[in-house]
This record gives structure tokens, C-alpha cells and sequence, in this order.
């Protein structure tokens, strides 16, 4: 008996993905008939360093019945702030999960009445994790407990906590309360007879 073979070809388009492995991998699933794609955006973002702004504008795209869209182009360039942020004052600023605070660090570990600079938007992206004494400028503003400590040329000096109260640098201790490790330049600060945590720079400090 004569056996009768069948090939059934199957045509399967270029671009599908069949699991098999080797696939160039710019190749999508085609079936929700992707590209081919242009895609631009722009957004006005915080450089926490020295509380300016930028517009960052990028350009993506690519080619073809089924890609991945690829960056093509960016940019960044000065602008000014705009955000809802620079209006509150310190208390609903830091109340605003969107804002960041900023304070001048002479102000602040001097005891002055108001050491407030202003308002801001958290940077996009920023990491939340460490304490906020090891987190750089971008990260101070991730997550509403900390609060950036600035120079008289705005410009980024610490990240502190934003319960930390400076205290006085030459009240005396007399709580058991461990006092913190501060580097050779700064004294522990002292509140209510109680170290406070901070690390007053010592130039700063009274006679």
C-alpha cells in the first residue's frame, strides 16, 4: 500500500515571535499591529543641586510593522520652575506628597526663626532608600522625609532629616540620651538638655 505524504507549509510572518530563541530582538508580538511608532515627549524637572529647572525633551521611535521603539534623540535645556509646589509655604509644603523643602543651612543650624528657602517638585526617578544623611541631592527629595540643606549660592550642602532639630551648641547634655557621631568640624547639637541628633558645622557655633 502506497503511503501518501503530506507537507503542510506554514507561512508565518517575519516578525512574530515563535519562542523559538534566536530572533532578532528588535522583534515584537505583531498582533496588536505595533509601528510603526513616533513618540516625543517633554517634561519640566527639578536639578535638586541648585533648585533650577530644566525642560528634558526625547524622541522615540522606530520602523517597520513590528519594533521597538528606540531613543532617538534628547535634550535638556534651562527653564523656569512651574509647579503648584512653589507657592505653599514650609508647613504645607512639607504636608504636599508631590513637594520638597529646602532650607538654608546657615539659618537652620544657627536657630534662626525661619530658615525656609522655598518650595519645590520632588525630582522624578529618585530612590527613597538610605538613611536621608547618605542621600545625594535628587534622592533628598524622593519620599517626604527629608529635607536638603542649601548654601547662600543655592547650592545642594546635606540632606537631613525632616524631624532633625539643630539644637544649640553650647547647651550642656544632661539626658542619658548617646550623643551622635559627628565629623572633627561639627558638635553635637543639644535641645532640652537632650542631644538632638544633628551635627552642628562648629563655624556656626555661638561663643
Amino acid at each position: 500500500m502506497r503511503r501518501l505524504v503530506v507537507l503542510v507549509l506554514v507561512l508565518v510572518p517575519a516578525c512574530a515571535d515563535l519562542g523559538l530563541g534566536g530572533g532578532d530582538d528588535d522583534s515584537i508580538r505583531c498582533g496588536s499591529g505595533e509601528g510603526p511608532l513616533d513618540i516625543r515627549s517633554s517634561s519640566i524637572d527639578l536639578v535638586a543641586e541648585d533648585l533650577t529647572c530644566v525642560l528634558r525633551e526625547s524622541h522615540f521611535g522606530c520602523s517597520g510593522e513590528c519594533c521597538h521603539p528606540r531613543l532617538i534623540s534628547s535634550s535638556m535645556s534651562p527653564v523656569a520652575c512651574a509647579s503648584p509646589c512653589l507657592a505653599l509655604d514650609a508647613a504645607s509644603c512639607a504636608s504636599d506628597s508631590r513637594c520638597y523643602v529646602a532650607r538654608d543651612l546657615t539659618a537652620f543650624y544657627s536657630g534662626a526663626p525661619d530658615s525656609f528657602v522655598g518650595c519645590y517638585p520632588r525630582v522624578r526617578y529618585s530612590s527613597s532608600s538610605g538613611a536621608c544623611a547618605q542621600r545625594t541631592a535628587d534622592d533628598c527629595t524622593a519620599d517626604g522625609m527629608c529635607e536638603g540643606l542649601y548654601d547662600v549660592s543655592s547650592k545642594f550642602v546635606e540632606c537631613i532629616d525632616a524631624a532633625l532639630t539643630a539644637g544649640s551648641c553650647t547647651e550642656v547634655a544632661t539626658c542619658t540620651k548617646s550623643p551622635p557621631t559627628c565629623p572633627a568640624d561639627r558638635t553635637p547639637g543639644v535641645a532640652g538638655g537632650c542631644y538632638t541628633g544633628a551635627c552642628i558645622p562648629t563655624a556656626l557655633c555661638g561663643p
